[in-house]
């Protein structure tokens, strides 16, 4: 599945990720998937049909909860590595390092279209 800002609910829809979720909630996929060799929980957000937020936890389980902040820095790395430059506004949209203190997690998020307050 190749994600974009154009990507549509109804694109989702004809997935193999498909089943019976609803557009009006977060979607987990539910397992790990490998982007670029690395194991990612994913999950997909949509506003008005179109494809608003993907959001990419990585996959390490030796990560303890206590360390979470460690996942942040790995999300860091993962980005620089790639040539993603954090909270830069492009064209389609922004990415995100994020930690969340409250629920003790972090995530790198891609945001598309109006939700650019993140």
């Amino acid at each position: 599945m190749t994600l974009s800002p154009n990507f549509t609910f109804k694109d989702f829809m004809k997935t193999p990720y498909y089943n019976g979720q609803s557009e009006m909630r977060m979607i987990y996929l539910g397992k790990k998937y490998i982007i670029n060799g690395k194991e990612y929980y994913v999950s997909l957000f949509f506003e008005d049909g179109f494809l608003n937020v993907v959001n990419l936890t990585y996959a390490d389980e030796s990560i303890s909860e206590e360390d979470e902040m460690k996942r942040k820095e790995i999300h860091d790395k993962i980005l620089e590595e790639n040539g993603i430059e954090v909270n830069k506004e492009y064209g389609w949209g922004k990415v995100v390092s994020s930690y969340d203190p409250k629920g003790n997690s972090s995530n790198i998020i891609i945001a598309y279209r109006h939700l650019m307050s993140i």
